[in-house]
């Protein structure tokens, strides 16, 4: 367990606290230690920067790559943060009402303009 706390930029600790009392970074950095125990090939991340400091985003985007790149893992990303795309992708796709609305690389994602004032 120690690895992946150290993995995710976090000291045991944080084992002590109770979970109310930590930043909301820690928190979601304990979300990543949590999910790569198992050294899964896939990790599914939802919203990792959703509620947290700004000033925490770049602690904790990289954990996420150092996570993806340690373990050699595929990240799956549900993102409402676009900052965080060309960060931890290489890969967009958009869905809309339940539809494929764009899906290549980034580069491209971003100079479509689909999700900053462009509807999808």
């Amino acid at each position: 367990m120690s690895w992946a706390l150290r993995l995710a930029g976090l000291d045991e600790r944080v084992l002590d606290a109770l979970p109310g009392s930590l930043p909301i970074g820690d928190r979601r950095r304990i979300c990543v230690a949590r999910a790569i125990l198992n050294t899964p090939d896939i990790l599914l991340i939802d919203s990792p920067l959703r509620g947290t400091d700004p000033a925490d985003h770049g602690d904790i985007l990289d954990t996420l790559n150092r996570s993806r790149d340690t373990l050699g893992a595929t990240m799956i990303l549900a993102l409402d943060e676009l900052c965080a795309i060309p960060v931890l992708a290489d890969r967009a796709v958009v869905l809309s009402a339940g539809r494929v609305a764009f899906d290549g690389d980034v580069t491209a994602f971003l100079r479509s303009g689909i999700g900053l004032d462009r509807p999808a």
